[in-house]
């Protein structure tokens, strides 16, 4: 009985681990990071605008400027322009 309470504890903080992991690793991936390397120098970036989003942090209480990049999308026959998806 002790054996198996000692594998079912490893397993589980395993998977615990890996979980965790996984959560800590992916937004990394799922976020785009625009750098050099990213555009190649291919003119990617053409038709992107400099973008500051100012709203008051709820945590510091102070007012905050994050930056981001901004590219329109292309109008869609029937999609309605805040329908439109957003890539963060």
């Amino acid at each position: 009985m002790k054996r198996w309470r000692l594998v079912s504890t490893f397993a589980i903080t395993l998977a615990l681990l890996t979980g965790c992991a996984a959560l800590h690793e992916k937004p990394g991936e799922w976020i785009f990071q625009p750098t050099d390397r990213t555009w190649g120098g291919y003119g990617a970036a053409d038709g992107m605008h400099d973008t500051w989003i100012e709203f008051d942090s709820r945590l510091t209480g102070q007012r905050t400027r994050p930056h981001g990049l901004w590219l329109p999308a292309e109008p869609r026959p029937g999609v309605r322009p805040q329908e439109a998806p957003v890539m963060l």
